[in-house]
């Protein structure tokens, strides 16, 4: 009896390995030995994620992770980053989303931590479970490379567990750079700290709208998905400000700072008169007009209007 339940056994497996998952492994193989020697790797991997489940991808991706070579590791956390953002099954989603943070996150090489951090803030939140904020929050805690991007990111999963820790490196870390201040300030007025929302938009309102003001500090604004943010931003969109240049290189001339503040604030208001297209511009053929409207709108939806922010 015992015999023929390990026949039967053996016989379910062989039919669950067909053929084509059976040579799995082999096309792996064959996919990092074209990228290593740099040939082009997109069709193959197209041809992976076509023909194989991504959980059995990523059991066999997962141990490039401690490949000697970086361009390995590189070219595994690339397509375990595939394999979370297009698994149907959550637990392959959250079992990639893992294996990033939990090997990617702590690779030797800066280079593949930068690639992983940017693969991570493409992801869905759902894709992070407990056990990978976990994961995260122990990373987060040694100090590590690219520490701004990782509690930035941790500010977007909402991982309250990490305020004392980032309170506390605030008050008295006196080795931090102003650079890393300020990223715990915008992380702690991500995770809802109202005093930490009106301390960044305080630092930005001291400098005063200009180009480099509007490219440099308000996406990180922008990142504290606060009403408060787009209050202050409407405010200065009023304002008639010439501050601003014209993004012709080729006729560069002063310009009202009034547009370029209507580009950043459309996506996130409700019924918003002009909207955006897809370069991020103003969707009108007259751009004085498109203003003055804008203008009108402001000054009569100021106090109701609503925001939209996903994420």
């Amino acid at each position: 009896m015992k015999k023929q339940f390990c026949v039967l056994l053996i016989a379910i497996l062989c039919a669950h390995l067909s053929p084509v998952h059976a040579q799995l492994p082999g096309e792996i193989r064959a996919v990092f030995l074209s990228h290593q020697q740099g040939d082009a790797t997109y069709q193959e991997i197209k041809n992976l994620f076509q023909q194989h489940d991504p959980s059995l991808i990523l059991d066999q991706c997962v141990n490039y992770l401690n490949a000697e070579a970086e361009a390995d590791r590189q070219l595994a956390v690339k397509l375990i980053y595939k394999v979370a953002k297009g698994a149907h099954e959550e637990r392959t989603r959250h079992n990639a989303t893992y294996q990033l943070v939990n090997k990617g996150l702590r690779d030797p090489s800066s280079a593949v931590v930068f690639r992983t951090l940017s693969y991570l803030e493409n992801l869905p939140l759902n894709c992070f479970d407990v056990k990978t904020q976990n994961s995260l929050a122990g990373t987060i805690s040694s100090d590590p490379p690219h520490f701004k991007s990782m509690i930035r990111l941790s500010g977007r999963l909402q991982m309250h567990q990490l305020i004392p820790f980032y309170t506390s490196k605030l008050t008295n870390d006196s080795t931090l750079n102003r650079s890393v201040k300020w990223n715990l300030h915008l992380t702690l007025g991500r995770m809802g700290d109202p005093e930490q929302v009106a301390y960044c938009i305080d630092q930005v309102a001291r400098i005063g709208m200009n180009d480099e003001v509007i490219y440099r500090l308000l996406p990180d604004l922008i990142y504290l998905k606060h009403k408060l943010v787009i209050d202050y931003l409407l405010d200065q969109l009023v304002i008639e400000n010439s501050n601003c240049t014209s993004a012709d290189p080729d006729q560069e001339a002063a310009i009202d700072c009034g547009y370029r503040l209507a580009e950043v604030v459309a996506p996130f208001i409700l019924d918003f008169p002009i909207p955006v297209d897809g370069f991020g511009d103003l969707d009108t053929d007259n751009y004085e007009q498109a203003l003055q409207t804008i203008r009108h709108w402001v000054e009569s939806n100021r106090l109701d209007y609503q925001v939209r922010f996903e994420d």
